[in-house]
């Protein structure tokens, strides 16, 4: 699908990813790496904030700020609906030193079609087993963070342990009719009793209809995200607790309260007390067999965000099966200020929710999710039903165009498409292509449609061209709802040091198709600087924790030790 360019640490760099700036030479067992960044993304220090001197003297010391010190490791979970990836990363060089992936082949088939579950207790023993391995890489493991699916949930009994499936964000259940009033769904109705947009898959909308349908277990005490689950146990907790991050995606948050509504609870007549409870101040949870700080889940778009974004932009666009542009909100919330860093796991008590207004300054839009973040910013999230499906919408297309002459698709396929896509660009040649074939989240009966179609440009070229810009196009016009209510000083796509203005590019979608990646630039007008490591979520929670552990202090401090390049 085009050229992809590749990195790895432990293998040395290939050519494809262009860093400008200081060449440093990094030794991880026992070979020498080149790694050329830009000059402005150096190591960065722990909380003082001075630069330490890095060298590395085998897998276990090294010289940092004058003093040898064990090295330190930081672990990063993305437990996805068909991935668990687990990363080990330098805590002082942001270096990811290891990676691990696995099937989550969890899956547990229910009665109805529109049940869609998973297995906690087979998930939990996946994320044991890739943390003991990242474990004996060496180093001493600091701290764990963990990120992964949102929406769903597993109900949890009084010991902490699960006694549901984990009823995922793909489960269907919501959809279904409301009984009494069959033109409308649960969520719909639970839409317009309570104020708030919900959707199927959001966890306060499967248990609303679980306990409509009487399907809560009776040993229930509440419910939790499997990334929440996990994180809890790692922690030793019996109790789930939640970042805002995770929180919101369950349905019925209160930015303004920073929690649950209660008020639309009762609206509702759901029981509160089911509800996890949500963490006022951004502190590490517990500790994981007495050797390293377990931080709370963080939503798996906040930690791609943190993952992959270095401060010089504050707009991600990211590009999978669907796509999504977010962008860093400068006003939100004033979390209580920590009162040490780094603070021991016995003197920390978690802050819960409570009646505190946080959010009463935040700007809305009409399609642009506002969502928590970390240290009292939030993310505006403006997200395509599409995206990558589109192309490949049109390549099974080209593939059946084949099969009616009798030829096999060739997995060259996406590279010829883009070949011929950038010829016809070349040309000025394109068709106005748009790319909703599954609607919007706020118009889903919308579809996609093809115009200005005339003798010229009824090609295969123009259409390919016109399917990415399309999907560009989508994202454009998302960012540019922000930008004509944002402030100057808030448009999140500022001017570098370096006298550039950046994007930040991410997903498989923008790496493997350096066409689309030219298309977004020169719709943006910005240059695209793209993740060193694509393991953007696990990377994110890894920060994530080093953050709520104490050993960074600030989202500036942590977007240092984020490192990104152009694909050639």
């Amino acid at each position: 699908m085009g050229h992809c360019g590749k990195l790895c640490w432990n293998r040395g760099l290939s050519s494809g990813i262009k860093y400008q700036g200081g060449t440093h030479h990094l030794n991880l067992t026992g070979q020498t790496h080149r790694l050329t960044i830009n000059s402005e993304r150096q190591e960065t220090g722990k909380r003082t904030g001075k630069r330490p001197e890095i060298a590395l003297t085998g897998r276990e010391e090294r010289v940092l700020g004058g003093c040898m010190r064990n090295w330190k490791t930081a672990i990063g979970l993305d437990i996805g609906t068909t991935t668990i990836c687990g990363i080990l990363m330098d805590v002082t060089t942001g270096e990811m030193v290891k990676k691990i992936t696995l099937a989550n082949d969890t899956s547990i088939e229910g009665k109805e079609d529109w049940e869609k579950m998973q297995d906690a207790g087979k998930i939990e023993e996946k994320c044991i087993r890739m943390i003991e391995e990242l474990c004996a890489n060496g180093g001493d493991v600091a701290c764990i963070g963990v990120t992964g699916q949102m929406h769903g949930i597993v109900y949890v009994g009084e010991d902490g342990n699960a006694v549901s499936p984990v009823m995922t964000w793909q489960d269907g259940r919501g959809n279904c009719p409301y009984p009494g009033c069959p033109e409308k769904s649960y969520a719909e109705v639970m839409s317009q009793q309570s104020g708030y947009c919900l959707a199927t898959g959001f966890g306060a909308v499967t248990h609303y209809y679980n306990g409509k349908n009487h399907l809560i277990p009776e040993t229930a005490v509440g419910f939790c995200t499997i990334p929440d689950y996990i994180a809890m146990h790692l922690a030793g907790l019996q109790k789930p607790v939640l970042h805002g991050s995770m929180a919101a995606s369950l349905g019925l948050y209160s930015m303004e309260q920073g929690g649950f509504d209660r008020e639309a609870m009762e609206k509702l007549g759901m029981d509160a007390s089911f509800f996890p409870e949500v963490l006022k101040e951004e502190v590490c949870i517990g500790t994981w067999n007495g050797i390293a700080k377990v931080g709370p889940a963080f939503g798996d778009n906040q930690a791609s965000f943190l993952g992959s974004v270095d401060g010089r932009s504050n707009v991600l666009v990211n590009v999978g099966t669907g796509s999504q542009v977010s962008i860093l909100g400068k006003a939100g919330l004033e979390l209580a200020e920590k009162k040490k860093p780094a603070l021991g796991i016995d003197e920390q008590t978690a802050a819960i929710s409570g009646e505190r207004a946080l959010w009463a300054g935040r700007k809305t839009f009409d399609n642009l999710e506002c969502r928590p973040f970390m240290e009292g910013h939030c993310l505006y999230v403006g997200s395509s039903l599409c995206g990558g499906y589109a192309y490949a919408l049109l390549k099974g297309l080209f593939e059946e165009v084949l099969e009616m002459c009798g030829k096999e698709s060739s997995p060259e396929l996406y590279g010829a498409m883009n070949d011929w896509g950038k010829k016809s660009r070349e040309q000025g040649i394109s068709l106005t292509v748009d790319t909703r074939f599954r609607g919007s989240r706020k118009e889903p009966g919308l579809r996609g449609k093809i115009e200005n179609i005339s003798p010229d440009n009824l090609k295969a070229g123009a259409l390919i061209n016109g399917v990415l810009e399309g999907i560009c196009q989508e994202l454009w016009g998302l960012y540019q709802e922000y930008e004509m209510q944002a402030e100057p000083r808030d448009l999140g796509v500022t001017e570098a040091k370096d006298g550039e203005r950046y994007i930040t590019g991410s997903g498989n979608g923008i790496r493997n198709n350096p066409l689309l990646r030219e298309i977004f630039c020169e719709k943006f007008e910005r240059k695209m600087q793209i993740p060193f490591y694509a393991e953007e979520a696990a990377y994110g929670s890894a920060l994530f924790s080093l953050y709520t552990s104490g050993y960074y202090k600030s989202l500036g401090e942590l977007q240092k030790m984020v490192k990104q390049g152009e694909l050639s």
